[in-house]
Parts: structure tokens; sequence; C-alpha cells
């Protein structure tokens, strides 16, 4: 069981980072403002400026237009990311920002982008900005030569690189563009080479997460099954007997199961109480709760000869005898047996008559006959003298006459097999993998089973 929580824990670890890798920033799958990683046409490239004329001689300043503006590394969303501090903040600006606009070009949708340098959090940067996001000053800004620091008598002029600074002054306009060409195209380079490995990183982590909980899930079915063979297993030796199984080793495998199932001895016909008492289940009916003791509830359902009989007069002959009377449908007095019974059987019931003290109910159903049509004061004469049974003393008998084996249809539990049929008061049924054990009378009372 440890094991399996353990493949649990990795599975769950594994999941994880497959997603981590997959839609953190850190993972570089996804970049951040919309950025995809598909294959792209070659972009224009950045020295390639539209209105060149504007900018030959200054820059023009101007104010970001919306909030949240990104400034991106390069012209066009689809080719460049956006553009990141040293710390790698990202740079977004709020509508009102001052920027420096120093050239124009087209991304690959022929969409224009100003070339744009400023300050953000205090560090100055240099990017593109989508021209609707930046409304422009008509004003030129001329590039003013500033003096060299040794005189001489030719004056000097030195430009300065539009590049450097953002709002700085002197430089050739033509030099503005060419210094972040090479190095915006080196990082869209560098961004699309590394995110094939991360993708096929992060999609055989989620296949082997995958085989991970089914292999997982497969394994609790199994150990439930298990569970479930091994619970049946022990009901076995109160079920049936295998095949080749000497009688002893069965009787013992036996009674070791009832003992396990707190139901005392095999052969002790009544419950013992507390936990093999009655079933507290409840039902709409309160009588329903005696009608059916599921099994470990009830006591067992073997009864040995000696708890019915209380002298010797009834042998197992004795018993023989009534059996076959009940087969042949007599309902007679004794003394108007005909030629279908022998002396042997004229003997037999005269005895029972003659006795001293009537036997008791238990005896009576024992030896074959009815014990419904018995009254409070038990006679043998009232069994003779007997009308035709009623519909719950035939469904009682024929509940007395099913044997191992025998269909067994019940009008809560469904379809059942007997298993025992020995006790005079109850029946062992299994209904698929439940054995239960369920009390004659109250079936035969309410008619909850079809024979």
């Amino acid at each position: 069981m440890r094991k399996v929580k353990w493949a649990k824990l990795l599975g769950v670890v594994m999941a994880v980072l497959s997603v981590w890798l997959c839609f953190s920033p850190a993972g570089g799958v996804l970049a951040a403002d919309g950025a995809d990683t598909k294959t792209t046409p070659t972009p224009t490239p950045i020295q390639d400026y539209v209105n060149k004329e504007q900018y030959l001689e200054g820059y023009y300043r101007g104010y970001v237009a919306s909030d949240n503006s990104a400034v991106r590394e390069g012209p066009g969303t689809k080719t460049y990311p956006i553009l990141k501090l040293d710390d790698g903040t990202e740079v977004k600006l709020q509508k009102g920002t001052e920027v420096f606009v120093y050239g124009e070009t087209k991304d690959i949708d022929l969409d224009v982008w100003y070339h744009i340098k400023g300050t953000f959090k205090n560090q100055e940067f240099e990017g593109y900005l989508y021209i609707k996001r930046v409304n422009r000053e008509n004003t030129q800004i001329k590039f003013t030569p500033t003096p060299s620091p040794s005189p001489s008598p030719t004056p000097t002029v030195s430009l300065e690189e539009p590049t450097q600074e953002p709002g700085g002054q002197g430089g050739d306009p033509s030099a503005v563009s060419p210094a972040p060409t090479s190095n915006i195209s080196d990082i869209g380079e560098k961004s699309k080479k590394g995110d094939g490995w991360k993708l096929l990183l992060a999609f055989c982590i989620v296949v082997i997460a995958l085989i991970v909980i089914y292999t997982i899930f497969q394994r609790v079915q199994e150990k439930k099954l298990e569970e479930e063979m091994e619970r049946y297993s022990k009901r076995r030796p109160a079920m049936e007997r295998l095949d080749g199984e000497d009688e002893e080793d069965f009787k013992e495998a036996k009674k070791k199961y009832y003992a396990s199932m707190n139901l005392g001895h095999p052969n002790s016909r009544k419950p013992k109480s507390g936990a093999a008492g009655k079933s507290t289940s409840s039902y709409d009916d309160d009588n329903l709760e005696d009608d059916f003791d599921d099994l470990g509830t009830s006591g067992s359902a073997k009864s040995s000869k000696s708890d019915y009989f209380d002298d010797d007069d009834f042998t197992d002959e004795d018993v023989k005898v009534v059996n076959d009377f009940r087969a042949k449908g007599h309902s007679k007095a004794a003394d108007d047996f005909d030629d279908d019974f022998s002396e042997d059987d004229h003997a037999y019931f005269n005895r029972l008559k003659g006795k001293t003290e009537a036997p008791s109910e238990n005896a009576i159903r024992k030896a074959g006959s009815a014990a419904s049509i018995l009254d409070e004061s038990p006679d043998v004469d009232s069994y003779f003298e007997a009308d035709e049974p009623t519909k719950e003393e035939r469904l009682r008998n024929a509940l007395d006459a099913l044997k191992p084996e025998d269909s067994f249809v019940h009008k809560l539990y469904g379809e059942g097999v007997v298993i025992d049929n020995s006790d005079s008061e109850i029946i062992q049924v299994r209904f698929g993998r439940d054995l239960r054990f369920l009390k004659k009378d109250k079936i035969a009372k309410k008619e909850l089973v079809d024979l």
C-alpha cells in the first residue's frame, strides 16, 4: 500500500511539472502578450525605414496613447517579444509617458511601428511601439552639434549616435537603426530555437505522467479485486465442499469459518447474542427485521437431532415412515389406514398417540408432520383430522422439501441457490456472493418466495 501512495505522489508531481513547463514564463513555451512560437516569414529588416526624409535632421517627441502599451524588441508582435529591462521587468508604458521617435518601419503585416527611446523605472530603453499607441508631435527636434572638448582653429562637430541616449543631441540620422539590428535578430532566432526542446520535454513528461496515473489506477483496481476474492474465499468452507476434500478437513474448516464470523458452533441452532444477534438494518415494515438475517447476524443453519428429541422413541426409522406417509398424500386418522400402510406404520402412529406427553412442535415437524396445523396444545390426532392445508402451510412444506442446489427466488433478494436446509427453522441461501440465513416461518407467512 505504501508503494501505491508513492506512485500516486510521483504522478501528481510529474503532472504539475508538465503544466509548469507548458504555461509558465520560465518554461518559455508561451510568450507573454500573445506571442506565437510558430514559424513565420522573415520580417522586414529594421533598417528599411519609411519616411526617412522626416528623420534626417532630427527626431520627434511623443506621448503614449494608451495604458499598458508593450514595447517590443522589434517591429511586430508575431516575431519579437516584449522588451525587458536588465532585471527582467517587461517594458509596458502607461498613457501619457514621454518617448522620443527616431524613425518608422513596417512589420511583416506592413503595419507601421515607431522606433523609440525613453525611460522606464529609471532605466533607459530602446525599442519599437505600434504607431497607433503613440501621439507624435509634428515639431521636429533638430540634431545640434556639440563643441569639441579641445579647442582648435577649425571647429569640428561630434555627431552622437541616436541609439545611445534617448533625447540626446547630435549624430547622423542614418546611423539610428543599424545598431539594434543584429541584436534583435539574434534574440528572435534564439527564442525560436529554444522552444523546440522545451515543447518536446513537456510532451514527454505529460505522456509519462499519464502512464503512471493509469498504472496506479490499474493497481488499485487489482487490489480491490484481490480483497474481494479474499473475502469470498473465506465463505467457501460454509458454502460448499471441494471435490476430493476430506470430510474431516471440511468440517474443521467449517468450524473455523463459523468461529471467525462469530456465529458459534456450526451445529448450534440458536444464534448468539450481541454481534451474532439480529441485524440492525431497518425496513419499512419493522417485522421484516426478523425475517431476513444476513451473514454474521443470525445463528447457524444446522441443528443436531438431539435438539429436537427428548428420548429415544423417535428414531430415524420413525422419520422415514412419516415422510413416506406425507409423500403418499394421506390425511386419514390412524385407525382408518388402508392397505397402503404396513403394520409398522400403524404401530408407529399408535405409539405417537399413546405417549403420556405430546411431542413438541419441532419434534413433530422433524418427524415429517406439518407444524403449522398444530394448535397451542399440540395433539397428534389433529394432524390426521386436519382440513386442506392453507397456502401458508403449503409454502412452509415446500420450503422444508428444498434440497441443496435447488433454485430459490426471493421477492426482495432475487434469485438464489439453496446451500443448506437441514435446519427446521432456518434455510441457508446464497444470492450471488451474499450468503443469507432466512427464517422459514416468516417467509411462508409473508409469502416472500415463489416456489
